[in-house]
């Protein structure tokens, strides 16, 4: 059997996910490259569990519970590491009170998997150990 070859890997946080299901055309092509094969797509338990907590506050738990299903069914790679865990913690030590632990999760995933942040936080931007590509929310 032969190892898959991507052209990148995205690491998607509560906020990707977020902007995907509601529609957002901006992020939208990160997704279809992971859809189609090209990329590789990841998240982490930690994330997938913050993105179905806050679906579930704003949507219910019917949302929450659909949106789920669709990530784990779907290309995207769900990652539950040790190591990817110790990096956040690490991470975490570094960043204090800039970044939250799940925060970490994506920057260790990122980090591990020579991958590129999408994310909607905009703290992410200054940080020197990934790549990331920021998405603007929409105004409310």
């Amino acid at each position: 059997m032969t190892k898959r070859s991507y052209k990148g890997v995205y690491v998607f946080d509560t906020g990707a996910f977020a902007l995907f299901f509601g529609g957002y055309q901006p992020i939208k092509p990160f997704f279809d490259e992971v859809f189609r094969g090209d990329c590789l797509g990841v998240t982490c338990t930690l994330l997938l569990c913050e993105f179905w907590y806050k679906t579930c506050e704003k949507l219910g738990k019917d949302a929450a519970n659909d949106f789920y299903e669709r990530i784990i069914t779907s290309e995207i790679q769900v990652v539950d590491k040790l190591e990817t865990a110790k990096v956040a913690a690490e991470l975490k030590c570094k960043y204090r009170k800039q970044f939250s632990f799940v925060d970490c999760h994506a920057l260790s995933l990122a980090k591990l998997y020579s991958g590129k942040l999408v994310t909607t936080d905009s703290a992410f931007k200054d940080v020197d150990e990934v790549e990331v590509i920021y998405i603007k929310p929409p105004e409310k």
